[in-house]
């Protein structure tokens, strides 16, 4: 019993660091502007997730700063 206990905060625990870490260098991207947009990184994952091979043409131009705001998910993902 003590163990699963353990073990649920140790989960939680890496859980609460992993959302830290995530605001972080979410709060640093904004201050920065740099950034991939998000239609660049769904579109790697697809074809990861497919098996395709990778090449620096799928994630062009990355860490630029682009003058207009990029949409934080495609409309076709976003929750309501």
């Amino acid at each position: 019993m003590v163990d699963a206990i353990r073990e649920k905060l140790e989960a939680a625990e890496a859980r609460a660091a992993f959302h830290g870490e995530a605001r972080r260098r979410l709060v640093r991207m904004k201050k920065s502007g740099r950034g991939i947009p998000a239609r660049e990184v769904f579109a790697y994952l697809e074809k990861r997730a497919r098996g395709g091979d990778i090449d620096s043409s799928v994630l062009s131009n990355h860490g630029r700063t682009s003058s207009q705001p990029q949409p934080a998910l495609p409309a076709s993902r976003q929750r309501s």
